[in-house]
């Protein structure tokens, strides 16, 4: 067990919440992000040790730095979901929201990120 502190963006969704359990079970502690309230309602309502979240409203612009406090590494797995809004609009929001935390990341001194992606980044 390391307990070093990992970031998981878009953790209420679906990948990203297998990849907590696994970090969690591995014995990492585990940041998630989420949007708007949620992350107060899930501090107050899901009580796993090592688990703990934050809010970030839009991965793209936000700034992370209280996110990122203490953080040994990020992994990114927050992205828009196809068909909410036109393709150019799903990969620029995912692009940008991928190059804003990697800058952040650096800013922090952050030195291990992993990057998922999705079947959106296949749309033409």
């Amino acid at each position: 067990m390391s307990g070093q502190l990992i970031l998981v963006t878009g953790v209420t969704g679906f990948i990203a919440g297998h990849v907590a359990n696994q970090l969690l079970a591995a014995g990492y502690r585990v940041r998630g992000t989420t949007r708007g309230d949620k992350a107060k309602q899930l501090t107050e309502t899901i009580k796993v040790p090592g688990l703990e979240f934050v809010r970030v409203d839009d991965v793209a612009t936000d700034d992370l730095s209280e996110a990122l406090k203490g953080v040994y590494a990020i992994a990114h797995v927050a992205s828009p979901l196809p068909g909410r809004t036109d393709t150019d609009d799903t990969l620029n929001s995912a692009i940008d929201g991928t190059v804003h935390v990697l800058k952040e990341a650096t800013k922090a001194g952050i030195k291990k990120l992993v990057i998922t992606s999705s079947f959106g980044a296949l749309l033409d």
